[in-house]
């Protein structure tokens, strides 16, 4: 069911992680690893959304992804002195945004798959 609520975080997860590859420019070089780790954290998170019925996937999907947000951090904070005001900015936020939703979408997930086990169980 692509109507799910995890559905809706992991689709705002790979929006911030789409829109942080497309603001925060480098005057230097056009692509960089900043946004190759925000593209393709972005793109993970696509995937992931339209593997809605293979749980487990999913899960490891996000797992995946939640490295590359923290990744994307710390390539951040290591390139931070040469970027402006308004770039921190859209990059705080959407990465704060972007981890948020990635963790609640693996929390509901995680509730999934536990309603499933016990489900079994019974059966």
């Amino acid at each position: 069911m692509i109507q799910r609520i995890q559905s809706l975080y992991i689709f705002l997860a790979a929006i911030c992680l789409l829109l942080i590859g497309y603001f925060i420019n480098d005057s230097v070089t056009f692509f960089n690893s900043t946004h190759l780790l925000a593209y393709s954290g972005g793109l993970i998170l696509v995937v992931a959304l339209f593997l809605f019925k293979k749980l487990k996937i999913q899960f490891q999907l996000l797992n995946f992804t939640f490295g590359f947000i923290l990744c994307l951090i710390a390539d951040f904070s290591i390139s931070y002195f040469n970027t402006q005001n308004a770039q921190i900015l859209i990059f705080i936020l959407g990465g704060c945004l972007a981890m948020a939703m990635n963790f609640l979408a693996r929390t509901s997930i995680k509730k999934d798959i536990d309603l499933l086990q016990s489900i079994d169980r019974i059966r």
